[in-house]
């Protein structure tokens, strides 16, 4: 429902818009294959009274699979949570003095966890998962594959629906809050502030009018300004 909701209902014209298009879809699809493959695998584990000790082998196969691609998924979060964090917060001061910017630190801390346990899983777990399935070692194998691996997943499935009570407080923008404009557009053109005049110097206009002053009522036999006489 999030990936739906995130798809715009018009095409983008600048390309930073498109490239916040992109990005945000990436780190929403990331986010749910690495969150729910750690969930779905979590609850698999939980049926391990009904596997024979043979299972072992094949649960290893399993996790090193996964950390394949759990960490495809880190690093397309990580890239794509770095455009965000540029898109919508100013600097560093603005994640703790704004709404926004609080929530946004707490994600990334709780993130930070994730990524921990899921390093103690590749360089403390896996290699023993490794030596004991070359070793023929069944009944550790299957220790190592279905009781202890799926602990430390625990934590991390924990630490993600942590994150995604967070999502909900990301709403708006730093930049937004402590009134500095949005980052800067990669487009040809860049964006002109609603009511503004491109050559009226940033001074903003109100609807009616342009470049030259607008009529009133009273003006109806006066001549417009010239361009050198407003100059």
């Amino acid at each position: 429902m999030t990936l739906i909701a995130a798809v715009p209902t018009t095409v983008p014209q600048a390309t930073d818009a498109w490239l916040d298009l992109i990005f945000t879809q990436i780190h929403i699809i990331s986010g749910t294959v690495w969150l729910g493959g750690l969930l779905l695998l979590s609850l698999l584990a939980g049926t391990r009274r009904h596997l024979s000790p043979n299972a072992g082998p094949l649960w290893a196969d399993m996790w090193r699979r996964f950390s394949l691609l759990a960490m495809i998924c880190v690093a397309a979060v990580f890239i794509s949570g770095l455009w965000m964090s540029w898109e919508y917060v100013g600097g560093i001061n603005q994640l703790r003095t704004t709404g926004y910017g609080l929530a946004l630190l707490v994600k990334i801390l709780l993130v930070l966890g994730l990524v921990a346990a899921g390093v103690f899983n590749q360089l403390w777990l896996m290699p023993p998962m490794t030596q004991a399935r070359r070793a023929g070692e069944t009944a550790s194998l299957f220790h190592l594959t279905l009781r202890h691996f799926p602990k430390v997943v625990w934590s991390e499935v924990i630490l993600g629906l942590a994150v995604l009570i967070v999502v909900p407080f990301l709403t708006g923008s730093a930049r937004t809050e402590s009134g500095q404009p949005a980052g800067r557009t990669l487009s040809r053109h860049p964006r002109r502030r609603l009511g503004t005049c491109p050559r009226s110097h940033g001074i903003p206009l109100l609807h009616g009018q342009n470049f030259r002053r607008a009529r009133t009522p009273t003006d109806h036999h006066r001549p417009y300004l010239t361009r050198s006489q407003v100059h």
